[in-house]
């Protein structure tokens, strides 16, 4: 049973493993096969692969060296309590005798000529031979600074369209409102025609200029009257809060 239970563990970790010639990362993929071992992807594409299962391929994304710290290249940190001490028994004796702080522990030279305390910081880092997914910030920034635009104006599109949308709302409202008037077919020309322009801005969307341009007919008591211009500028302001 735990033997079947590590191979299904074994296998599921396998199926979740995606690699990639270095030579694609970042790029399209596009008909390309993704194998999900690093030997198969090797073999089959002739050069090195990276693991792709967590990052997958961004276009911002560059195949790297995987870099690791070097245990036999440490970093150190800055001396203190730095005392000369002459010959082996006493430098030995005052290193031991330091109260070293912060972490750090106590030294002395193999001239037996001083003694101090310090501590490892970090390590400088040395090369796996793999090759791992890292971020581009370049590109990255390029990346985002290009979504942020297609955003905007993916975003200006929806509000132009919703304007042009409340626009033919606004017409129609009027057309509503004026078949109960009984108008004769020249009356109908008549506001058709002295209404032209608003009517084109309504089209267009261009709700600001066609609510002043309505606020700023004189309502003939018939054709358009002021009760008509209060519904379709109220409308109107639906459409703009």
């Amino acid at each position: 049973m735990r033997l079947l239970i590590a191979l299904l563990f074994v296998n599921s970790f396998a199926l979740g493993r995606s690699f990639l010639p270095v030579s694609k990362v970042g790029m399209d993929t596009d008909g390309l096969t993704i194998e999900a071992s690093l030997a198969k992807c090797q073999l089959r594409y002739n050069e090195p692969c990276v693991d792709i299962s967590k990052s997958g391929n961004h276009s911002y994304y560059v195949a790297s060296d995987e870099m690791v710290d070097d245990p036999d290249s440490p970093i150190w940190g800055t001396r203190s309590m730095v005392e000369s001490c002459a010959g082996e028994v006493e430098c030995k004796a005052q290193a031991s005798a330091k109260a070293c702080v912060d972490g750090r522990e106590s030294f002395y030279n193999e001239e037996y000529s001083e003694t101090w305390c310090n501590k490892i910081t970090g390590y400088n880092q040395k090369t796996t031979g793999r090759k791992i997914v890292v971020v581009d910030e370049v590109k990255k920034a390029a990346h985002d600074a290009e979504q942020a635009q297609k955003i905007a104006m993916d975003n200006a599109m929806a509000a132009a369209k919703m304007a042009m949308q409340c626009g033919e709302d606004v017409k129609a409202l009027l057309i509503v409102r004026n078949a109960s008037k009984g108008l004769l077919p020249a009356q109908i020309k008549q506001m058709v025609s002295t209404y032209s322009e608003i009517d084109a801005l309504l089209s267009s969307g261009s709700l600001n200029t066609a609510k002043a341009e309505i606020e700023a007919v004189t309502a003939d008591g018939t054709i358009i009257t002021n009760d008509d211009k209060a519904a379709l500028v109220a409308k109107i302001n639906e459409c703009l809060q």
